[in-house]
């Protein structure tokens, strides 16, 4: 367990927790609400972890009121939830209660391959979902190796947003060497 979403300060966004955040406290999982703004938009983030041991109509009656909570969102595309959801379906898919959750908010689960291997099974536990539109503030999704670090693969990807990075201005103070004077130069640093 434990939740944590590790981001670039100088990007130009506001990275805070949603207000959201202390209004729904779910038994069943973990949540981390984050609220990114820029000066014209914001996108909430619902990063999750759901425990194997809790039950799963519970949970998927707790992130279906997660969604309710977040439908503003949703419906402006401006909406992702990710991370463990530890539903697995069977051969590498999603456990089928969990995307009819999906289908009823109007989301859809972006990560098609499996994110935890062992020797005997593949699952797909971490997801990626968002509002199922064409094109979907979610792209790019990339499943890559955490090279042994976890047991579960890393994912990865893309927010579609009209977020500018603020430019840091540099200004730059030189001498052009070749018409310098040397005399100057030289009584310039002894001074």
């Amino acid at each position: 367990g434990g939740l944590a979403l590790v981001y670039r300060s100088n990007i130009g966004l506001s990275v805070k927790h949603h207000h959201l955040q202390d209004k729904i406290s779910p038994d069943t999982f973990e949540l981390q609400l984050i609220s990114l703004k820029s000066d014209k938009q914001e996108i909430v983030i619902a990063n999750i972890f759901r425990p194997p041991s809790s039950s799963l109509p519970s949970f998927s009656d707790e992130l279906s009121h997660l969604f309710t909570c977040c439908s503003g969102f949703i419906e402006k595309d401006k909406f992702v939830a990710c991370g463990d959801f530890n539903c697995p379906g069977e051969s590498g898919t999603v456990d089928p209660m969990l995307l009819s959750v999906y289908q009823l908010h109007g989301l859809e689960q972006h990560v098609t391959q499996p994110t935890r291997s062992t020797p005997t099974t593949s699952n797909t536990l971490d997801l990626a979902v968002s509002r199922s539109s064409s094109p979907s503030c979610v792209h790019s999704i990339k499943v890559s190796s955490s090279h042994l670090v976890s047991d579960h693969d890393l994912v990865t990807f893309s927010l579609n947003t009209n977020f500018r990075p603020s430019r840091n201005v540099i200004q730059y103070e030189f001498r052009n060497l070749k018409s310098m004077n040397i005399e100057q130069f030289r009584f310039d640093m002894f001074s």
